[in-house]
């Protein structure tokens, strides 16, 4: 495969700048697209952690495709980045569970919990020179959190009101509205411009 061209795209986003290491939590909807995008802006060091698999109710509002159904979602979107750029992510196909994020300078945070977003915050809450994102959905809803760790007022307003909400306490939409593609492309796009 040839390198890619960013010619386009320079006076906007230089690929250089995008050269840092990114931690992507979950794979599905929000991160899939996320992901997709982040590698085709020119990121080259992004790790991803889902333990889930590709589904058919995935499809419609996620970036996978009907021949990646079964394969885990972190191998799957591997598999898509690579067709798409010529490069590979660092899949990690197991539960994120507090694992060390000190090496990343991103960290996105887009599982389907908020006992996932707990724990993820453990481990970066302190963290120097660390741009934290917090992407939610339900429906044609999203909420987007981009927070710095270091920044006090912006950790006790995290931490104080959505932090604490518990999984019963989301809005929980029927099974046939839980997620959309244009809600999920949206959050996407709105994190790799951030």
């Amino acid at each position: 495969m040839t390198e890619i061209n960013y010619h386009r795209q320079l006076s906007l986003v230089n690929p250089e700048s995008l050269k840092v290491p990114i931690c992507v939590i979950g794979a599905g909807g929000i991160g899939s697209m996320t992901i997709i995008q982040l590698a085709k802006m020119g990121a080259t060091d992004i790790t991803v952690y889902d333990m889930d698999t590709v589904e058919e109710h995935n499809l419609p509002n996620s970036f996978f495709v009907p021949q990646l159904i079964g394969k885990n979602k972190a191998i799957a979107i591997n598999s898509l980045v690579y067709m798409f750029t010529g490069k590979q992510i660092i899949p990690i196909t197991e539960k994120y569970e507090g694992q060390s994020l000190a090496a990343y300078k991103i960290v996105i945070a887009a599982p389907d919990n908020m006992e996932t977003r707990q724990a993820i915050w453990e481990r970066v809450k302190h963290t120097d020179k660390l741009l934290y994102i917090d992407a939610r959905m339900s429906a044609e809803f999203m909420d987007l959190y981009f927070i710095d760790p270091n920044n006090k007022s912006s950790v006790d307003l995290y931490e104080a009101h959505t932090l604490k909400i518990k999984n019963k306490d989301t809005l929980q939409e029927t099974c046939t509205a839980k997620a959309i593609i244009y809600n999920t492309a949206g959050i996407g796009s709105l994190i790799c411009n951030a």
